[in-house]
């Protein structure tokens, strides 16, 4: 996995922490003296604006920052809770000079563009680092950023944070416990599907007490798990999901997760696993338990080798959660929608030896 490259704090650290921490969307229009501000930091040190963008989004509790050009303008939006909002804009013209210093952060090349590319930075936040993960995508409008906030272990959560019911999830343990076949967690696209997955490895290493050899191979990586052994996919140099699995089973694994199935190859390798005494996670797009089955079949795998390799399938989607402090009624805590937050809504197929 290619390092993350640690980036300078600002001399101007305190006012910029201050800015974003006092940022509101909805008055930031109303608001001359930001703008300013805003205006007079880009023209001077474009560094400062993307050190407020970083510091905009963990107060704000953002998964990710996105930048979109558009028109004279450049949008700056953040997916919190699941939605993407904008945030501000501001002039393409300072757009340029921003993505030059953003590559060069994400120990990318400056000059090249038009291209994809995808990069990494460490941003010092307090007494902590948090990590990013950079995309840059060519669009007809230019070229978009997407940067995800990898906060480690503090953006995990355990199986009982989940949002699963207690005799789902209690069921879904005892699977777990037997330590053997196949485990799949399937879903839309951003529906938790990797959070789970975490979720679930957390939850073996803990009650085995650290005494377990798990390894993974991911798409990227989005959580450094100092137990794991964690590989990342790299197509360039012959190391997909397919290879990387084929090599995790001669490091003597107990537990073995692979990102995603999105081809045959993996697909049939993952479930001879499952059959070999491993237990092996894995992650797929589909719309509930039976189509997964039904994909992974479509994969090549006959029906009667998937069900005695796989011994779950856990299908997931994100709910909004009730607003504590109105409870569905509405109020300005929720913005008068009555929810806040989301959850998972989880639906729970088991394969009986």
């Amino acid at each position: 996995m290619d390092s993350f490259k640690k980036i300078e704090q600002p001399d101007s650290l305190s006012l910029i922490e201050e800015k974003a921490l006092k940022f509101s969307p909805d008055k930031m229009e109303k608001d001359p003296e930001f703008k300013d501000w805003l205006e007079k930091m880009s023209l001077d040190d474009f560094g400062n604006l993307l050190h407020f963008c970083f510091f905009l989004a963990v107060f704000q509790r953002a998964s990710d920052l996105h930048f979109k050009p558009y028109g004279n303008k450049v949008s700056v939006l953040l997916r919190k809770q699941g939605e993407l909002q904008e945030f501000f804009s501001y002039d393409i013209e300072w757009y340029e000079p921003l993505l030059r210093i953003l590559k060069n952060w994400s120990n990318l090349p400056s000059y090249k563009s038009g291209i994809p590319l995808e990069g990494r930075l460490c941003f010092p936040f307090h007494s902590k680092e948090l990590f990013v993960r950079t995309s840059i995508f060519p669009t007809v409008l230019g070229e978009k950023v997407a940067c995800r906030i990898l906060n480690f272990r503090e953006n995990l959560l355990s199986l009982d944070e989940l949002g699963m019911e207690d005799s789902t999830k209690n069921f879904y343990t005892e699977i777990l416990r037997k330590k053997k076949g196949m485990v799949v967690i399937c879903g839309s696209a951003g529906s938790g599907k990797t959070t789970t997955l975490y979720a679930s490895l957390l939850w073996l290493l803990q009650q085995s007490r650290l005494r377990q050899n798990i390894s993974t191979i991911e798409d990227p990586v989005e959580f450094i798990i100092e137990e794991f052994n964690q590989t990342e996919v790299n197509p360039f140099i012959g190391l997909t999901f397919s290879q990387g699995l084929r090599s995790i089973l001669r490091q003597d694994p107990n537990i073995i997760a692979v990102g995603e199935v999105r081809d045959s190859e993996t697909a049939l390798m993952a479930v001879e696993a499952g059959l070999t005494g491993h237990l092996i996670f894995t992650t797929l797009h589909a719309q509930g338990t039976k189509q997964a089955l039904t994909r992974l079949q479509e994969f090549g795998a006959s029906s009667s080798t998937v069900s005695m390799a796989v011994t779950a399938v856990l299908y997931q989607e994100l709910v909004p959660k009730p607003c504590p402090e109105c409870k569905k009624e509405g109020c300005s805590f929720c913005g008068f929608t009555g929810q806040k937050g989301l959850t998972g809504k989880f639906e729970l197929l088991a394969l009986q030896d």
